[in-house]
């Protein structure tokens, strides 16, 4: 008799084969007199026994280990599942219809891809059936890619396809449909055998390889840059020009399973990403091309947003290296130092446990924060402008406040499931996980404040590197307040200043909780009293967080209020006009009413009051500081009794009592919790 225990995940994995031990039962032929049968039963009885036991021990530690990659697997399914979601809320939806060889006939611009397998000539001479099965198989995958990303096949060499596509989100979506399309097919183990077709794992269990692979190349091509006609026997358009003969060379340079692209097609992306369904893009380096008379830059498409692909390649092929790149921080400036719109600047500052709030971070954690933070900014036109690795701590530039709020949300989320590094432990704070299991805080916590204002200085910076003039810094209220404000932000809290909510009050991102945290004076350096909102992804509204630490808080918010779940006394508080008040008011709308109208008899004072009551906000901020709330009335009570005083004096007076009236309000409800 023999035991064999495996497993199989729901990717169709199988863990290592665990057996028992061979037992062979063999009937006993000799009789020893009944004292030896009853000592060979109890000893095969202890043995089948222990044996049993150990049996169910083997498959109880088997059971349980699979039970652990199934936890692990599962909240990776989860993981992806809230990322897809947040991700399908911010995508665009494209519905542009597939090109015919008459469509492609009128595009003055267009996106070439050319792919071709890698090992195919080896595959070949390795097994005839396997490579035949490999290669029906990948061209099948290919043309549903074509078909379902509206493109046209212009031509194929074997196994080598060219593609021709409307625009570079569609180019860019073929290829990714292809590289993850490639890992899901169950190949055959004939197939697997195959060079270049086994299994790759990473060192952190990731499937990074399985089956054949594909390199590919996108390049756009620009009006006047290449030329087409119509083969006179298969009917297809046929291209020619330097854009043609570049992306031929970028693709023959790729390698096996790498996407690459040049910077042609960056600059049309990245102003969409979500349109090309949030690729992560690196640039790789500055390239010299056969068909080009300038270096060009080239990237690689390392993966989409919501799908790691954690792939590492060498140097590409056949193409010469002028300059290493930038890497994953690329984008350009949301606004140029000439340009005067507003700008929209989130501060991000890590909170780790008290105990390690003065210490520098583990250098592969701050790397890894770093790499993520700067996927992240690229999704949502972000500008990485000011940077402290060793402390977690970060400034970033978007031309508006949506886009700022997008990427918070959708940083705060994937915080949650990154890798980190075991040194990362001591810098993160407790797993905090909801009633269904889910995560609610879950490794680093980071504090992002966001504001938007039109008072800062953008300053280019010169010699940060010979091939890139697009460097600069901000400085000014818009950048310092933010910065204020994320020192009292907790871990794990998005917070906007009023200027930056006004902006985005009424185009919130779906599902998003926005609540009033209450008018603060954050700190010295921002003492100016402002409105401060918390706005969280819906997915992440299960957070609490306590009061913000600010210098004052002026007006309570949500989290000042009493719980709404126990009893509370409502108190009701108005303020009784003066007889006099009340008719000179009456008096002044009417004639501010027949201003409108046109007619112009409205005396000047009168006029001023119509303005002031436009324009109270002004007032509000009047004089606050210099009255005393004991003399409140004084203003009032002592032009209320000289009959001289014109409309505009007598009203603005009572007006400046009501707001004193107001302070006195606002100390005593202070004193007693209201």
């Amino acid at each position: 008799y023999i035991v064999r225990v495996w497993a199989l995940n729901k990717a169709g994995v199988a863990s290592d084969v665990s057996k028992s031990l061979e037992i062979e039962v063999v009937p006993s032929e000799i009789d020893f007199g009944a004292d030896n049968g009853r000592s060979s039963n109890n000893d095969a009885t202890c043995f089948g026994a222990l044996l049993f036991l150990g049996l169910v021990l083997v498959i109880f530690f088997i059971l349980r280990r699979y039970a652990r990659h199934d936890k692990v697997h599962r909240k990776y399914l989860e993981h992806q599942s809230m990322v897809n979601s947040l991700i399908m809320s911010l995508e665009e939806v494209n519905s542009d219809e597939g090109l015919s060889s008459s469509t492609i006939r009128r595009c003055k611009e267009l996106a070439f891809v050319t792919t071709d397998l890698m090992d195919s000539t080896k595959m070949a001479a390795a097994s005839v059936e396997g490579f035949q099965q490999v290669q029906d198989i990948h061209d099948s995958v290919m043309r549903e890619g074509i078909s379902r990303h509206s493109g046209y096949e212009i031509n194929t060499e074997g196994d080598a396809f060219q593609v021709a596509f409307k625009d570079v989100f569609d180019a860019i979506k073929f290829c990714m449909h292809v590289q993850y399309r490639l890992l899901e097919v169950p190949w055959s183990r004939a197939v697997l055998k195959l060079p270049s077709c086994k299994e790759v794992y990473s060192t952190d269990g990731d499937l990074l390889f399985k089956g054949p692979r594909v390199r590919m190349g996108i390049h756009w091509a620009r009006k006047g840059t290449f030329s087409q006609r119509l083969h006179p026997l298969t009917k297809h358009r046929i291209f020619a020009g330097p854009s043609w003969r570049i992306a031929q060379e970028l693709g023959d340079g790729a390698n096996g399973g790498q996407v690459l692209m040049t910077h042609d097609v960056w600059v049309v992306v990245r102003n969409n990403m979500g349109k090309a369904s949030y690729p992560v893009v690196q640039q790789i380096g500055l390239y010299k091309f056969e068909a080009s008379s300038m270096p060009m830059w080239v990237y690689e498409v390392k993966e989409l947003l919501s799908m790691p692909l954690r792939r590492n390649f060498p140097e590409p092929r056949g193409i010469q290296l002028v300059d290493n790149g930038w890497a994953l921080n690329i984008m350009t400036p949301p606004v140029k130092p000439e340009d005067k719109q507003s700008l929209a600047v989130v501060a991000l500052a890590l909170k780790p446990p008290p105990k390690y709030a003065y210490h520098d971070l583990p250098p592969s954690m701050s790397q890894r924060l770093y790499e993520q933070l700067a996927i992240q900014v690229m999704q949502f036109r972000g500008y990485i402008f000011r940077v402290n690795k060793k402390r977690g701590y970060f400034l970033v530039a978007f031309g508006g406040t949506m886009d700022s709020l997008r990427f918070c949300h959708s940083f705060q989320l994937l915080l949650m499931f990154i890798g980190w590094p075991s040194e990362a432990e001591s810098f993160c704070e407790k797993q905090v996980l909801g009633p269904d299991g889910r995560y609610i805080f879950n490794g680093p916590r980071i504090a992002m404040a966001i504001n938007e204002e039109s008072d800062y200085e953008a300053t280019t910076l010169y010699n940060q590197h010979p091939h890139r003039e697009d460097a600069v810094d901000y400085n000014g209220p818009c950048v310092d307040h933010a910065k204020e404000l994320s020192g009292i932000v907790h871990g794990g809290q998005v917070v906007l200043t009023q200027h930056a909510w006004i902006n985005v009050q009424d185009q919130l991102p779906a599902q998003a909780q926005a609540l009033s945290l209450g008018v603060h004076r954050v700190s010295n350096r921002m003492s100016e009293p402002m409105l401060l909102m918390q706005v969280m992804p819906g997915v992440l509204n299960r957070r609490q967080f306590p009061k913000l630490p600010s210098l004052e808080e002026l007006e309570p918010g949500y989290l000042s209020s009493p719980d709404p779940s126990k009893d509370i006394a409502i108190v009701f508080v108005k303020v009784s006009k003066p007889a006099v008040v009340t008719s000179n008011e009456r008096i002044v709308l009417h004639k501010k009413a027949d201003m409108q109208l046109g007619k112009r008899d409205t005396p000047e004072g009168d006029a001023d009051y119509a303005m002031f009551l436009d324009e109270n906000e002004d007032l509000m901020k009047a004089d606050n500081s210099s009255t005393s709330s004991n003399n409140m009335a004084s203003p009032f009570l002592e032009l209320a009794t000289t009959p001289s005083s014109g409309n505009f004096t007598l009203l603005r007076a009572y007006a400046k009592s009501i707001k004193l009236y107001e302070t006195a309000l606002r100390d005593a409800l202070k004193r007693f919790e209201g």
